[in-house]
Order: structure tokens, then C-alpha cells, then sequence
């Protein structure tokens, strides 16, 4: 009995850890509106810091209202979100459609999670929660709450909170591998290090039934996407640099031109339109970089000292 009881007990505990869920609020810019309508998109909603909205956190909650009895129509409040990982989600908010001094539920509004279409009816001041599943991360979501000629005088929102309730094995090894594809990639130290941490850790809990999944898949999701615009950042950087020296290289070149033109010195000067700093011999030996058109160097630098005599074959 002892036996069966233990068994049942760590199977329980198994499945709530793989069931576990995470608070990723902080993907929300200014999920309570502490810093104004930063963030959002706002339609018709304005902010107010008393305390009358019995929902509201913090100091700020956004609202519509006009007299009783009449109805404030339409009003809206948007943000959109990026890279959300593959899985499940649970968008929470507090909200309110209501006529004062009247207990009859109101129309109109909803709080809604990842579009329009995805929505929960807001009625009575409360927390409303809505569903939603991404499986495209790179496609924006778009959360938020609307009235569309809603019936009551009064509408309030406040207090976005957003949980990643679930994703797959499937899913996380998919990411690990997308990841490790970047580590082939310019990066920093910091953001490799991170990256390959990342990786692992994911390795590791698609074989740990124990895993929380969703935390370390949210992790990855993070770790690979800063590693993305290191990547980019390097790129920019790189050509920038690569301009400058370009730019410098032919001023200087012109320069030791004329120096030469007018102490009569016998020269050649090739300027090539693009190639980064240290080419060497530009036919991929060494650390240099690898280019077909700017290794010809070479040989016109041996063509020009043959021509002038230097090469050892012609007087």
C-alpha cells in the first residue's frame, strides 16, 4: 500500500512539473500603466490614478467614462508582441463594462490575446482571462481590450499579466537546434556563453520528465534572439568599419601617389572597390579572408617588378 501510495505521489508530482507554467509579464512594455500609455497603442482611453476602479494595481489604470445612463461607445488598447516561443498562453486582466448604479451585465467590450478574434466579454470589474497558442514566433501578437459600442458608462483596464501555461519536447529540441545554428555566427563572449548555456540546459530537460519546459524554452527563445542582434550589430559594425578603412586606405593611397608622381618614381597603384582590413593574399591561406578579384594582386605586383626588371628574368 506504502508502495503504491509513494508511486502515485512522485507520478503527481512528475506531471505538475511538466505542467508547469511561467510569468513572462515582463514581455509586456508597461503591463500596468505606471508609465503613462507607454507601449501601447491607445484609442479614446485615458489615464486616471484614483482609486475608485476596484481592480486597478499600482498607482494608474486606463479608463472611459460619461454620465449614467449613457454609453461610452468605442475605445481600444493595444500593444503587439514578438518571439513568443512555440506553446500555450494565458493573457489575465483586469477590466470593467458596467453601468453605475445599475446590476445588469453591459456589452461590448473584451479583453482579447494574440488578435481581435481571441477574446474574453468584460463585464463586472474583475480579472478576465483569455487562451491563446502561438506557432509562428516571429508573427507579432497582439493583445489588448476593446469597446466597440459598448453599452455601459464606465470602462476600465489595468494589470496585464501573461503566463506561458505550456509547449513541447518537440518544440524545445526544434529551438535548440534552430539556436545552435548561431553559434556558428559572429557573436560576443557573453552572448555565446549565454547561447550555449541555453542550449544545453534545453537539451537536458527534453530528457528530464521533471523539466519545466516552458521556463527553459522561454530562455532559449530570449538567449537566441539577443544573440541574433549581436550578430546584426556585428554586421553593421564590420561594414562600417570596413567603409572607413576603405575610405581611409584610398586617401592615403592617393596621397603616396602623388608623392611618388612628383619625385619621378616609377609606379602602378590598383585601389579595389570593396575588402575588409587584413586580406593578405585574399586566396583563403592563413587568417585572411578569401576573394577571387582581389587576390589578382598578387600576380600584378609580380607582373609589375618583371616588367621593371625586379623580377630576376628581364635586365
Amino acid at each position: 500500500m506504502k508502495k503504491f501510495l509513494l508511486t502515485g505521489i512522485l507520478s503527481a508530482a512528475c506531471a505538475a512539473s511538466m505542467m508547469a507554467q511561467t510569468d513572462v509579464t515582463y514581455k509586456i512594455v508597461n503591463p500596468s500603466f505606471e508609465n503613462g500609455t507607454e507601449g501601447w497603442t491607445v484609442d479614446g482611453l485615458v489615464p486616471q490614478t484614483n482609486s475608485s476602479f476596484t481592480k486597478k494595481a499600482g498607482k494608474t489604470y486606463m479608463e472611459k467614462w460619461t454620465g449614467k445612463g449613457g454609453s461610452v461607445g468605442s475605445a481600444s488598447i493595444k500593444q503587439s508582441l514578438t518571439n513568443l516561443p512555440k506553446g500555450n498562453y494565458r493573457l489575465t486582466v483586469a477590466a470593467q463594462n458596467i453601468q453605475q448604479d445599475q446590476s445588469a451585465e453591459q456589452t461590448g467590450a473584451v479583453v482579447f490575446g494574440k488578435n481581435t478574434k481571441t477574446n474574453t466579454t468584460v463585464t463586472k470589474a474583475a480579472d478576465y482571462t483569455v487562451d491563446f497558442t502561438i506557432t509562428v514566433p516571429a508573427l507579432a501578437s497582439t493583445i489588448g481590450f476593446t469597446a466597440t459600442n459598448a453599452s455601459g458608462n464606465w470602462i476600465c483596464v489595468d494589470n496585464f499579466r501573461l503566463t506561458y501555461l505550456s509547449t513541447t519536447a518537440d518544440d524545445v529540441t526544434a529551438l535548440a537546434a534552430t539556436a545552435k545554428t548561431q553559434l556558428d555566427k559572429k557573436l560576443n563572449d557573453e552572448n555565446r556563453n549565454a547561447l550555449t548555456t541555453a542550449i544545453d540546459n534545453a537539451e537536458k530537460a527534453v530528457s528530464d520528465e521533471a523539466a519545466d519546459l516552458t521556463g527553459v524554452m522561454m530562455i532559449l527563445q530570449d538567449t537566441y534572439i539577443a544573440a541574433q542582434a549581436n550578430t546584426k550589430a556585428y554586421s553593421t559594425l564590420s561594414a562600417l568599419a570596413n567603409s572607413a578603412t576603405l575610405l581611409q586606405g584610398k586617401k592615403m593611397s592617393a596621397a603616396a601617389d602623388k608623392e611618388l608622381a612628383d619625385a619621378g618614381v616609377r609606379f602602378e597603384a590598383h585601389i579595389y572597390p570593396f575588402g575588409p582590413h587584413g586580406m593578405a593574399m585574399a586566396n583563403g591561406t592563413g587568417l585572411g579572408p578569401k576573394d577571387a578579384h582581389v587576390a589578382h594582386w598578387f600576380t600584378q605586383a609580380t607582373e609589375w617588378l618583371d616588367i621593371y626588371g625586379f623580377g630576376g628574368e628581364k635586365a
